[in-house]
């Protein structure tokens, strides 16, 4: 329950990423500028000091939106999750995925029964997510005043150049060369990270939308 809940419309936007690690991200440091939107943001909050638990999918998932933790990860099994949290005080709740319904992500998928809402945009760029987004902000019949989304991106997940329009590949990748797939490990591995900051960007631009 909710002792003092406010008055005004309320709507919350978690966003679950995928494969990406902070070197990446000029927020912290990196010399490339894979953050030019997010950069901007006058009341940005950027922790420094946080690691995930798990460095697999299926396993810091459930880990990040219930209670569960290393010391005791059957409760992710046996809890609901922060979707169901927010349903139980009113909110409106909506599960938008780019991530792919398969039995590998039994483990995830599990959760989206909770939400009011499950919306799947399997195989698209992340960029589908943040327009339905707007798309469902702006539903007309959609009385609600107490909005909780989950987003769960395919971020950074290889395949890489996979995961961004063209329009965002700015570091050099490969892809248009053959580079990326080429006998020479030392181009080959500058395209590869091209190609990683390129989708680091990407996330930048989803994120701003």
């Amino acid at each position: 329950k909710r002792e003092a809940p406010p008055l005004e419309p309320e709507t919350y936007v978690l966003v679950v990423g995928e494969s990406a690690r902070r070197h990446n991200f000029s927020l912290y440091g990196y010399e490339r500028d894979t953050n030019p939107r997010l950069s901007k943001l006058q009341n940005l909050i950027v922790f420094k000091d946080v690691i995930t638990q798990v460095a697999q999918t299926q396993y810091s998932v459930p880990l990040i939106i219930t209670r569960g933790s290393l010391m005791d990860g059957a409760r992710t099994a046996r809890e609901t999750s922060i979707v169901s949290a927010f349903r139980e005080v009113g909110f409106h709740t909506f599960w938008l995925s780019t991530q792919q319904r398969e039995t590998a992500m039994a483990a995830i998928s599990r959760y989206t029964i909770e939400a009011d809402v499950v919306r799947f945009f399997e195989r698209q760029h992340d960029g589908a997510l943040s327009d339905s987004l707007k798309v469902l902000l702006q539903q007309p019949n959609d009385t609600s005043t107490k909005r909780f989304f989950l987003l769960h991106t395919l971020g950074s997940h290889f395949n890489l150049t996979s995961r961004y329009p063209r329009t965002f590949a700015k570091f050099p990748d490969g892809e248009d060369s053959g580079v990326l797939h080429g006998t020479s490990a030392s181009v080959g591995y500058r395209e590869l990270i091209g190609a990683y900051d390129n989708t680091i960007l990407y996330t930048d631009h989803v994120l701003g939308e």
